[in-house]
């Protein structure tokens, strides 16, 4: 059963250029993990952009279980689309500790609720010992889970990966691979992840999705 479907998503940044995403379709089912490879100019982050939210396609249809999150007569706000998004650069607010950082979010949760998640959070990714430290005092892989925690800690339908490895080398690289791959099918989430790198989307992914310019 389709879980999360994107129909006929033509997207260009001026009218006048040619589209960046033609008529674009795809299916997703819960718990998939979907990578989206391709080279550079493709589409794959704008894609993201717009399933998120952040920018709006000319034409096209998108649905989350069941949810209309835009179409002709529907454009859902970013914020209430129920998506998470992990950043090439984790993009972790630096002022803030690992714990602040999970718990930015959670707004919406009563006090008690926000510390039994950030507790489930930690737990999840084994950093409780450093529930206190600020990012620069991290890891890259140990980033990397702050980011994921926090893109998680809100119980998102959807997670979107942005080329998360771009920053590490190659030997931290394989290691958090691994790492990713596990906390995915742990947390039982359905992913979208875009990448350049065929590795990346062999390890970690269910099925890969080609994107292609259009021409």
């Amino acid at each position: 059963m389709t879980y999360f479907e994107l129909t006929d998503i033509t997207f260009g940044y001026a009218k006048r250029d040619a589209p960046v995403l033609k008529q674009f379709s795809m299916q997703v089912e819960k718990g998939e993990v979907v990578g989206l490879l391709g080279q550079s100019g493709c589409g794959k982050s704008t894609l993201l952009r717009i399933i998120a939210g952040l920018e709006s396609p000319y034409s096209g249809r998108i649905v989350i279980n069941d949810r209309t999150l835009l179409d002709q007569q529907h454009f859902i706000e970013p914020e209430r689309r129920g998506i998470g998004m992990v950043f090439q650069d984790y993009a972790l607010f630096p002022h803030l500790t690992v714990g602040q950082n999970i718990l930015f979010g959670l707004h919406q949760l009563s006090k008690k609720d926000r510390l039994l998640r950030l507790e489930e959070m930690l737990e999840f990714i084994k950093l409780q010992h450093l529930v206190k430290r600020y990012p620069h005092e991290l890891s890259g892989g140990q980033q990397q889970r702050v980011a994921f925690a926090r893109a998680l800690a809100p119980s998102p339908e959807l997670l979107l990966m942005d080329e998360p490895f771009s920053s590490l080398d190659a030997h931290l690289k394989q290691e958090i691979r691994e790492e990713l791959k596990q906390l995915l099918r742990a947390a039982h989430i359905t992913c979208l992840l875009v990448t350049h790198d065929q590795e990346d989307a062999a390890v970690i992914c269910d099925r890969i999705v080609q994107m292609a310019s259009p021409t």
